[in-house]
């Protein structure tokens, strides 16, 4: 029995050692060392690097930025996946490239980052170690830099938009021709947000669609003029002549418009500024088929119509040199009304009133009339008019009304068109969705 029990206690230990050898064979968990997010810092420009993995969720985080999460050892590439590893916004998993290298996993996002969004990166049980280590599920928040984009009032109403972000693109999908253009620090601070027109050869051209023309329209974009004495220099002065600048057009008389000047206005005897929105129309009068409506912000307008709205005539654009203005305007084909807004507030409301040669109606571009010139576009210009009044060479843009050049001289950003005309209450919410 002495023996029995000899031979028991021997198994019985050689069972022991065997099981510790088991368990000190198995792989160490997995685990992640450190995740960082490198990309171009939104104010500066300058590359940046953000840790990922602190104890705070971290904001301003580079909207181009490429994720890399760096592990405790190298992991199974197999179990590395777009099931695995997401990166969602909360409602919609961002399109990635995953790239797995030894203990590093690069996470590349398709398409820039929305500015302002919180997003959650997250590593499923799923990946494991190429010794076969397990993982424990985690994820982490950051919140990348920049202002959310802004809800706008009738979005399914917007034609186009070109939000002039480093590059010059209509998000509503139009093809751009021209993109000659600089860019430079936006009304937020940003860097390259915003286009810079040089007021000769600068311009953006956008091809036409026919979703552009409609009885009802909305234009809202900011503008930011140069600094007083280079404002002076580029519009003039009315002892040097007047100058006029387009910051946008589609086919000049047989479309829209945006014509800036300044001169001594005859019935006042000083000195305005003055906004001249030109829209073609259909007419119900005697006159024509198509007639044009130019409407001057705090002067005139033809055909002849009442004022509803006049602010006092002030140099409002001097006075505003080098500060970012908020300008939009519309037509509402129902009641006939142009209006004219500065920083979301009625500037000037002018109805038209009917006659027997004029009644004017639905804004039109009149694609058809521009055709028959060939040296006419009805293309949509930013910055400038042209090519419907000139055209452009080697050396700049040709001038036009003998020989007063009219490029657009100062920045613009966040250009839309609508096929709707926004009412006050849109018009304000709109500034107050995209003011700094």
């Amino acid at each position: 029995m002495k023996h029995t029990g000899k031979i028991f206690g021997l198994i019985t230990l050689i069972g022991l050692m065997t099981f510790s050898g088991c368990k000190d064979d198995e792989p160490s968990a997995l685990a992640i060392v450190s995740i960082t997010s490198t990309g171009t810092n939104l104010t500066t420009g300058a590359s940046q690097t953000v840790d990922l993995n602190g104890t705070t969720s971290p904001i301003n985080v580079p909207t181009n930025g490429v994720v890399t999460v760096t592990f405790s050892k190298p992991v199974n590439a197999a179990t590395v996946t777009s099931t695995s590893v997401t990166l969602s916004d909360g409602t919609t998993n961002v399109p990635l490239t995953i790239t797995p290298t030894a203990a590093a996993v690069t996470i590349t996002p398709t398409a820039e980052l929305v500015r302002g969004t919180l997003y959650t990166i997250s590593v499923t049980s799923a990946v494991i170690a190429a010794d076969g280590g397990k993982f424990t599920a985690a994820s982490r928040t950051f919140t990348t830099a920049g202002k959310k984009p802004p809800v706008v009032p009738q979005s399914s109403k917007l034609v186009v938009y070109v939000p002039f972000e480093g590059v010059v693109a209509d998000k509503q999908g139009h093809t751009v021709l021209n993109s000659a253009v600089t860019f430079t620090t936006d009304r937020f601070g940003n860097f390259n947000g915003s286009a810079d027109f040089n007021g000769t050869t600068n311009y953006v051209g956008i091809q036409y669609a026919a979703d552009m023309s409609n009885a009802n329209t909305t234009v809202s974009y900011w503008i930011k003029l140069p600094a007083s004495q280079a404002y002076k220099d580029h519009i003039g002065l009315t002892s040097t002549g007047t100058k006029q600048y387009v910051t946008f057009a589609i086919g000049g008389n047989n479309g829209t418009y945006h014509e800036w000047n300044r001169f001594t206005c005859c019935d006042l005897g000083f000195d305005i500024d003055v906004l001249k929105y030109f829209s073609n129309h259909k007419n119900s009068g005697t006159a024509s088929t198509l007639a044009g409506s130019s409407i001057e912000m705090k002067n005139e307008g033809q055909p002849g119509g009442d004022k509803i709205v006049e602010v006092n005539n002030i140099p409002w654009l001097e006075s505003n040199t080098g500060k970012w203005m908020h300008i939009v305007t519309s037509w509402n084909a129902a009641t006939r009304t142009k209006s004219f807004y500065i920083n979301g507030v009625p500037s000037t409301v002018f109805r038209l009133t009917p006659s027997a040669e004029f009644a004017l109606n639905d804004a039109i571009i009149d694609a058809a009339g521009i055709d028959l010139n060939a040296a006419n576009s009805k293309n949509l210009y930013l910055g400038s008019g042209v090519p419907f009044w000139a055209t452009k060479t080697a050396t700049g843009i040709t001038p036009f009304r003998s020989g007063i050049p009219f490029a657009f001289k100062g920045q613009m950003d966040d250009f839309r068109m609508y096929s709707v005309a926004l009412t006050n209450a849109e018009v304000l919410s709109l500034y107050d969705a995209e003011k700094p």
